[in-house]
């Protein structure tokens, strides 16, 4: 227990000065991006049917917020400006990435997705509310949260399995192709463990079923897709909105499970990892760029 708390107290060090500004970005998702979402949705609602709203708003939430997070941090890798060379984690971006991943990022993202979430909703085991009105604030941040623990369960015990003997040959050894990070790892995974993926994104929403509106249902899409990419990103920024609640997977932590290819399985917070034995103990300032 110990440790748990000894990675906590070295993430508050390293974040420093920067904790406001990842406050103000986390809150970010609760007054702001809902408000976006609900604009986009209702100009939605106005073209085409509600299932096909729906499933056009979280393939387009998904695309953005994953491509979007990939453009800037391939342009900040490119430009190499000292200030955020600081935070890199990689020693050697991968190369030709993007002609090699563009089939499955493209199959993942525009094809199964799409396709799951409306079998989800179709069989009713992703039901949510759609009346006519405007989610508290309060409402907002306490789902948002409660999706986060429930995405890391899922996740956390889903990608152990997925490192099983037997397993991991055929699934997630492909996402481990790479082991220096870039925000397009996130997506490059095997079909099976993408649908694995969503399915445990996916527990919380299907958990608080119509007490949960649509609004913050799309809103943790936005979230989890962003968060998922940050993980990947090669860079451990003390800003990061996505790692500064207590006890958050950073970047540098993920990357660790990908330079080992083992340990560290959680992908929301470590607590799993610390109290099943499964944390890996590396400094992180060692890998950093000099």
């Amino acid at each position: 227990m110990h440790k748990l708390f000894a990675y906590e107290i070295s993430r508050m060090k390293f974040r420093g000065f920067w904790l406001p500004l990842a406050i103000m970005l986390f809150s970010s998702y609760i007054f702001v991006m809902p408000h976006v979402i609900e604009f986009v949705v209702s100009w939605l609602n106005s073209k085409f049917s509600f299932t096909n709203a729906l499933l056009i708003s979280l393939t387009l939430i998904q695309i953005i917020s994953f491509g979007a997070f990939c453009l800037v941090l391939q342009v900040i890798t490119m430009i190499k400006i000292p200030f955020f060379e600081q935070y890199h984690l990689v020693k050697q971006p991968p190369e030709n990435f993007w002609k090699k991943a563009a089939n499955v990022l493209g199959l993942n993202y525009l094809i199964l997705g799409p396709l799951l979430e409306f079998t989800y909703a179709n069989y009713d085991l992703l039901s949510f509310s759609i009346e006519k009105y405007f989610p508290s604030y309060i409402e907002i941040l306490r789902q948002l949260i409660f999706c986060m623990i429930a995405d890391d369960f899922g996740l956390y015990f889903g990608h152990r399995l997925l490192h099983a003997s037997g397993i991991y040959i055929y699934f997630h050894k492909m996402h481990h192709e790479y082991t220096d990070l870039t925000g397009y790892v996130s997506g490059y995974v095997h079909p099976v463990e993408f649908l694995i993926n969503i399915t445990a994104s996916g527990l919380g929403p299907m958990i608080l079923g119509k007490s949960m509106h649509m609004i913050t249902v799309l809103n943790w899409a936005f979230y989890k897709t962003s968060a998922a990419t940050d993980q990947h990103s090669g860079y451990d920024f003390p800003w990061s909105p996505y790692s500064f609640l207590p006890f958050s997977v950073s970047a540098d932590f993920h990357y660790d499970h990908h330079q080992l290819i083992k340990g560290n399985y959680a992908q929301g917070f470590v607590y799993f990892d610390y109290l099943l034995n499964t944390a890996i103990e590396k400094p992180s300032k060692t890998k950093k760029l000099s």
